[in-house]
């Protein structure tokens, strides 16, 4: 499995300086698991780098061709960097990140029973010359992927073991947001925390 890049220490000291100097974070006890969470407001389910549907399948159809590896497929692409995260990095959403695709793989992966469900997925690298978006990456799971199909669900691409994966070397942009419990992606940190009721409201 693909590790972070390790940022010199010096660099890191001064991002979290000023990270914690500019911005306002909630407190940890608020975050803890979603059942802490009130479920009538835009809480954030993930943070991650969302991508361009074209230009992923433009990707994953020049390595294996047009047809997914499995029967599920992904409505959208994007690498999660931070799932229910105790303070969201809302100060850099909307910013840009580069996303290296550096493997392909298809296969095995072993579920919480024990059994063997399946899943294909992309093996990432994530980059910004940002320094408040370079310690949010830092501090995020690693393991980065765009899942892009699978038997069972999604969440198992995260078990995946990528040291086998058909080493491949593209280049993508995607941007950084988040996922609300209202099921949707936003780019704008005004949405976190909002009531839902409101916002279907205001679609109506």
């Amino acid at each position: 499995m693909k590790t972070r890049k390790t940022i010199p220490i010096i660099n890191l000291l001064l991002v979290v300086l000023l990270f914690l100097s500019g911005c306002t974070f909630r407190q940890k006890a608020e975050l803890v698991d979603a059942k802490g969470k009130d479920p009538t407001r835009n809480y954030v389910v993930y943070e991650g780098v969302f991508l361009n549907k074209d230009d992923v399948l433009a990707v994953a159809e020049k390595i294996r061709g047009s047809n997914p590896a499995y029967d599920k497929t992904v409505t959208d692409f994007h690498v999660t960097t931070h799932f229910l995260p105790d303070r969201p990095y809302k100060e850099v959403y909307g910013q840009n990140v580069t996303v290296h695709v550096i493997g392909y793989k298809a296969g095995e992966v072993k579920m919480e029973d024990g059994k063997i469900t399946h899943n294909e997925a992309l093996e990432v690298e994530l980059e910004s010359n940002d320094p408040l978006m370079k310690y949010c990456l830092f501090q995020s799971q690693e393991g980065w992927h765009v899942t892009l199909s699978y038997e069972d669900k999604a969440f198992y691409t995260n078990k995946m073991d990528y040291s086998d994966a058909q080493k491949v070397d593209y280049t993508l942009t995607g941007v950084y947001g988040a996922f609300l419990q209202g099921q949707f992606v936003t780019y704008d940190a005004n949405d976190v925390n909002t009531l839902i009721a409101e916002r279907i409201s205001q679609k109506k």
